[in-house]
């Protein structure tokens, strides 16, 4: 159990926090959420700009244009009937770029759900070791 340096442990501090409300700071509590946490499968990485994407080096200028035109930054959609916020955006993971909903609850549990494939097989470095990596 981790314990926080208010006592107790942070699960039980998160519930105490404010619902969010759409805005700037749900959406960059977003951005560091998926920027730090790796899941077993690998990195969801919210990419706004190429640079997001880690090419490979010789990659054709065309491929990382038809990318760039398909980004969308992540952005609040709606307030769903069950309460939680919906934010849409671009993800790459692995070597495919998807456009993908986040679901924000009230508690700051985060899902995502309607992911739509746009692009796959990307020359774009994968795996554990860049997973761990933070592009801002």
């Amino acid at each position: 159990m981790e314990l926080s340096a208010l006592g107790g442990n942070t699960f039980e501090h998160a519930s105490m926090r404010p619902a969010p409300m759409p805005g700037d700071d749900v959406i960059a509590y977003v951005h560091f959420f998926f920027a730090v946490v790796v899941g077993r499968l690998g990195a969801f990485r919210f990419a706004t700009r190429p640079e997001d994407a880690l090419w490979i080096p010789g990659t054709d200028e065309k491929k990382i244009d038809e990318f760039t035109a398909l980004l969308s930054p992540l952005r609040f959609i709606e307030t769903a009937p069950d309460g939680r916020l919906e934010l849409r955006g671009t993800v790459i993971f692995k070597d495919a770029l998807f456009i993908t909903s986040v679901m924000v609850a009230s508690n700051w549990e985060l899902e995502l759900q309607n992911e739509e494939l746009l692009l796959e097989n990307l020359p774009i470095a994968s795996g554990p070791r860049i997973d761990l990596l933070v592009t801002r």
